[in-house]
Protein backbone atom coordinates (compact mmCIF):
# COMPACT_ATOMS: atom_id res chain seq x y z
CA UNK A 1 0.00 0.00 0.00
CA UNK A 2 1.36 3.32 -0.95
CA UNK A 3 2.14 5.49 2.07
CA UNK A 4 -0.66 8.63 2.11
CA UNK A 5 -0.20 12.05 3.41
CA UNK A 6 -2.34 12.76 5.43
CA UNK A 7 -5.42 10.64 5.39
CA UNK A 8 -4.48 7.30 6.94
CA UNK A 9 -4.97 6.31 10.68
CA UNK A 10 -4.14 2.91 11.73
CA UNK A 11 -7.28 0.67 11.71
CA UNK A 12 -8.30 -0.57 14.83
CA UNK A 13 -11.11 -3.36 16.30
CA UNK A 14 -12.07 -4.53 19.45
CA UNK A 15 -15.61 -5.85 21.00
CA UNK A 16 -17.46 -3.31 22.57
CA UNK A 17 -21.14 -1.96 23.56
CA UNK A 18 -22.70 0.64 21.06
CA UNK A 19 -25.80 2.17 20.93
CA UNK A 20 -27.34 4.38 18.39
CA UNK A 21 -30.00 7.13 19.78
CA UNK A 22 -31.89 6.07 22.80
CA UNK A 23 -32.04 2.50 22.10
CA UNK A 24 -30.71 -0.42 20.04
CA UNK A 25 -27.64 -1.03 22.59
CA UNK A 26 -25.65 -4.09 21.84
CA UNK A 27 -22.34 -5.55 22.29
CA UNK A 28 -20.67 -5.49 18.55
CA UNK A 29 -17.44 -5.83 16.93
CA UNK A 30 -16.57 -2.48 16.09
CA UNK A 31 -13.85 -1.60 13.39
CA UNK A 32 -11.97 1.90 12.55
CA UNK A 33 -11.12 1.81 9.26
CA UNK A 34 -10.41 4.48 6.25
CA UNK A 35 -12.44 7.35 8.16
CA UNK A 36 -15.26 5.01 8.66
CA UNK A 37 -16.44 2.91 12.02
CA UNK A 38 -17.76 -0.23 10.86
CA UNK A 39 -19.79 -2.50 12.62
CA UNK A 40 -19.69 -6.27 12.05
CA UNK A 41 -21.58 -7.32 15.00
CA UNK A 42 -21.48 -11.05 16.13
CA UNK A 43 -19.34 -11.86 13.14
CA UNK A 44 -15.66 -11.27 13.06
CA UNK A 45 -14.36 -10.36 9.90
CA UNK A 46 -17.29 -10.41 8.44
CA UNK A 47 -19.41 -7.78 6.31
CA UNK A 48 -20.07 -4.40 8.05
CA UNK A 49 -24.16 -4.70 8.92
CA UNK A 50 -23.91 -0.41 9.51
CA UNK A 51 -21.00 2.04 8.67
CA UNK A 52 -20.65 4.95 9.48
CA UNK A 53 -17.98 8.00 8.34
CA UNK A 54 -16.59 9.87 11.21
CA UNK A 55 -14.86 12.84 9.26
CA UNK A 56 -15.80 16.02 11.35
CA UNK A 57 -16.93 14.38 13.60
CA UNK A 58 -17.06 15.61 17.25
CA UNK A 59 -15.93 13.18 20.00
CA UNK A 60 -16.18 13.32 23.50
CA UNK A 61 -15.98 11.03 26.23
CA UNK A 62 -17.04 9.91 29.62
CA UNK A 63 -13.61 8.65 31.43
CA UNK A 64 -15.56 7.47 34.81
CA UNK A 65 -17.47 4.81 32.49
CA UNK A 66 -15.50 4.58 29.37
CA UNK A 67 -17.87 6.04 27.29
CA UNK A 68 -17.32 7.77 23.78
CA UNK A 69 -19.24 9.65 22.56
CA UNK A 70 -19.23 10.52 18.89
CA UNK A 71 -21.79 12.71 16.57
CA UNK A 72 -21.02 13.56 13.10
CA UNK A 73 -21.67 16.87 11.17
CA UNK A 74 -25.18 15.27 10.14
CA UNK A 75 -26.07 14.86 13.74
CA UNK A 76 -25.97 10.84 13.51
CA UNK A 77 -25.07 9.72 16.97
CA UNK A 78 -23.23 6.81 18.19
CA UNK A 79 -22.00 6.31 22.01
CA UNK A 80 -19.26 3.75 22.76
CA UNK A 81 -18.66 1.77 25.88
CA UNK A 82 -15.11 -0.42 26.52
CA UNK A 83 -14.04 -2.61 29.60
CA UNK A 84 -10.54 -1.69 30.11
CA UNK A 85 -8.82 1.94 30.18
CA UNK A 86 -6.25 0.68 27.60
CA UNK A 87 -9.24 -0.25 24.77
CA UNK A 88 -10.76 3.22 26.41
CA UNK A 89 -7.29 5.06 25.61
CA UNK A 90 -6.71 3.85 22.04
CA UNK A 91 -10.14 3.97 20.84
CA UNK A 92 -10.11 7.64 21.94
CA UNK A 93 -6.81 8.46 19.99
CA UNK A 94 -8.14 6.86 17.27
CA UNK A 95 -11.41 8.36 17.02
CA UNK A 96 -10.04 11.92 17.73
CA UNK A 97 -6.76 11.41 14.97
CA UNK A 98 -9.66 10.30 12.82
CA UNK A 99 -11.80 12.77 12.63
CA UNK A 100 -9.74 15.08 12.26
CA UNK A 101 -9.06 14.25 8.32
CA UNK A 102 -11.05 16.83 6.58
CA UNK A 103 -10.16 17.29 3.23
CA UNK A 104 -11.13 21.17 3.90
CA UNK A 105 -8.54 20.93 6.96
CA UNK A 106 -5.36 20.15 4.91
CA UNK A 107 -6.10 21.21 1.25
CA UNK A 108 -7.28 24.33 -0.71
CA UNK A 109 -9.71 24.21 -3.48
CA UNK A 110 -8.69 26.46 -6.34
CA UNK A 111 -10.71 25.86 -9.57
CA UNK A 112 -12.11 22.64 -11.66
CA UNK A 113 -9.89 21.28 -14.26
CA UNK A 114 -12.67 19.22 -15.59
CA UNK A 115 -15.62 16.88 -14.93
CA UNK A 116 -16.95 13.48 -16.54
CA UNK A 117 -20.67 11.32 -15.68
CA UNK A 118 -20.35 11.06 -12.06
CA UNK A 119 -16.85 12.94 -11.18
CA UNK A 120 -15.19 16.12 -11.30
CA UNK A 121 -11.45 16.78 -10.84
CA UNK A 122 -10.43 20.41 -8.98
CA UNK A 123 -7.00 21.79 -8.49
CA UNK A 124 -6.07 22.30 -5.24
CA UNK A 125 -2.89 23.30 -3.27
CA UNK A 126 -1.83 21.22 0.06
CA UNK A 127 -2.00 23.36 2.55
CA UNK A 128 1.42 22.37 4.43
CA UNK A 129 3.93 21.66 1.34
CA UNK A 130 2.64 24.43 -0.69
CA UNK A 131 2.35 21.94 -3.26
CA UNK A 132 -0.73 21.50 -6.36
CA UNK A 133 -2.52 18.67 -6.48
CA UNK A 134 -5.22 17.37 -8.08
CA UNK A 135 -8.72 16.06 -6.60
CA UNK A 136 -11.28 13.82 -8.12
CA UNK A 137 -14.51 14.31 -6.16
CA UNK A 138 -17.31 11.50 -6.62
CA UNK A 139 -20.47 12.75 -5.87
CA UNK A 140 -22.35 9.49 -4.14
CA UNK A 141 -26.18 10.77 -4.08
CA UNK A 142 -28.31 10.57 -6.41
CA UNK A 143 -32.19 11.27 -6.83
CA UNK A 144 -32.93 7.72 -7.49
CA UNK A 145 -32.23 5.78 -4.54
CA UNK A 146 -31.06 2.41 -6.61
CA UNK A 147 -28.91 4.30 -8.65
CA UNK A 148 -27.32 6.50 -5.65
CA UNK A 149 -26.68 2.96 -3.99
CA UNK A 150 -25.11 1.88 -7.56
CA UNK A 151 -22.79 4.55 -7.15
CA UNK A 152 -21.96 4.47 -3.79
CA UNK A 153 -20.70 0.90 -4.32
CA UNK A 154 -18.53 1.49 -7.67
CA UNK A 155 -16.93 4.55 -5.57
CA UNK A 156 -16.53 2.35 -2.37
CA UNK A 157 -14.78 -0.31 -4.62
CA UNK A 158 -12.92 2.63 -6.38
CA UNK A 159 -11.44 4.09 -3.17
CA UNK A 160 -10.74 0.51 -1.93
CA UNK A 161 -8.48 -0.39 -5.56
CA UNK A 162 -6.57 3.22 -5.39
CA UNK A 163 -5.50 2.34 -1.83
CA UNK A 164 -3.53 -0.52 -2.91
CA UNK A 165 -2.01 0.42 -6.11
CA UNK A 166 1.60 1.61 -6.32
CA UNK A 167 3.26 1.89 -9.61
CA UNK A 168 5.52 4.58 -11.71
CA UNK A 169 3.27 4.41 -14.19
CA UNK A 170 -0.32 4.90 -12.43
CA UNK A 171 -1.01 8.62 -11.00
CA UNK A 172 0.11 8.17 -7.54
CA UNK A 173 -3.03 9.05 -4.75
CA UNK A 174 -2.03 11.24 -2.15
CA UNK A 175 -5.01 11.12 0.14
CA UNK A 176 -8.28 9.78 0.42
CA UNK A 177 -11.40 11.27 1.95
CA UNK A 178 -14.73 9.74 2.49
CA UNK A 179 -18.14 10.91 3.80
CA UNK A 180 -21.24 9.73 3.49
CA UNK A 181 -21.93 12.11 0.60
CA UNK A 182 -18.78 12.23 -1.91
CA UNK A 183 -15.52 10.55 -2.06
CA UNK A 184 -12.74 12.84 -2.65
CA UNK A 185 -9.01 11.37 -4.04
CA UNK A 186 -6.23 13.68 -4.06
CA UNK A 187 -3.49 12.80 -6.42
CA UNK A 188 -0.44 14.20 -7.79
CA UNK A 189 -1.12 16.76 -10.21
CA UNK A 190 0.01 16.19 -14.07
CA UNK A 191 1.32 19.74 -15.13
CA UNK A 192 2.68 18.35 -18.84
CA UNK A 193 -1.22 17.44 -19.66
CA UNK A 194 -2.99 14.37 -21.33
CA UNK A 195 -1.02 12.11 -23.79
CA UNK A 196 -4.18 13.43 -26.32
CA UNK A 197 -3.01 16.81 -25.99
CA UNK A 198 0.87 15.90 -26.31
CA UNK A 199 -0.07 14.35 -29.76
CA UNK A 200 -1.93 17.00 -31.01
CA UNK A 201 0.87 19.35 -29.86
CA UNK A 202 3.29 17.54 -31.48
CA UNK A 203 1.22 16.29 -34.67
CA UNK A 204 1.98 12.91 -36.17
CA UNK A 205 4.44 11.11 -32.98
CA UNK A 206 7.07 9.35 -34.02
CA UNK A 207 7.80 5.23 -33.70
CA UNK A 208 10.36 5.42 -31.01
CA UNK A 209 8.41 7.97 -28.68
CA UNK A 210 4.76 5.89 -29.87
CA UNK A 211 6.63 2.93 -28.61
CA UNK A 212 8.00 4.49 -25.23
CA UNK A 213 4.29 5.58 -24.57
CA UNK A 214 2.86 2.23 -25.50
CA UNK A 215 5.10 0.66 -22.90
CA UNK A 216 4.25 2.74 -20.16
CA UNK A 217 0.83 2.23 -20.70
CA UNK A 218 0.93 -1.59 -20.94
CA UNK A 219 3.47 -1.93 -18.12
CA UNK A 220 0.61 -0.33 -15.70
CA UNK A 221 -2.56 -2.38 -17.46
CA UNK A 222 0.09 -5.47 -16.92
CA UNK A 223 0.22 -4.44 -13.36
CA UNK A 224 -3.65 -4.17 -12.65
CA UNK A 225 -4.31 -7.61 -14.74
CA UNK A 226 -2.14 -9.45 -12.28
CA UNK A 227 -4.53 -7.99 -9.87
CA UNK A 228 -7.28 -8.92 -11.46
CA UNK A 229 -8.12 -5.21 -12.32
CA UNK A 230 -9.87 -3.95 -15.21
CA UNK A 231 -9.68 -0.34 -16.07
CA UNK A 232 -12.07 -0.19 -18.83
CA UNK A 233 -11.68 3.22 -19.30
CA UNK A 234 -8.25 3.59 -21.20
CA UNK A 235 -8.64 6.83 -23.61
CA UNK A 236 -5.73 9.04 -24.51
CA UNK A 237 -7.41 12.44 -22.23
Amino acid sequence: MPGFRYSVVKPIEGWVTARQGLFNKQRVLLRLQNGFLLSAHLIPRGAAVWQLSVAGARVSQVASRRTISLRTPTGQQVMITVESQYEFDKWVAALTKSSSMTFSGLYREQHEIGSGFYAKVLMALDEKRGEPVAVKVMRKRHANETRALRIARVICRECEILRELDHPNIVPVLDIFETEREARIVMEFMSGGSLFSAIRAQGRVREDVARNYMFQILSAMQYLHERNIVHRDVKTE
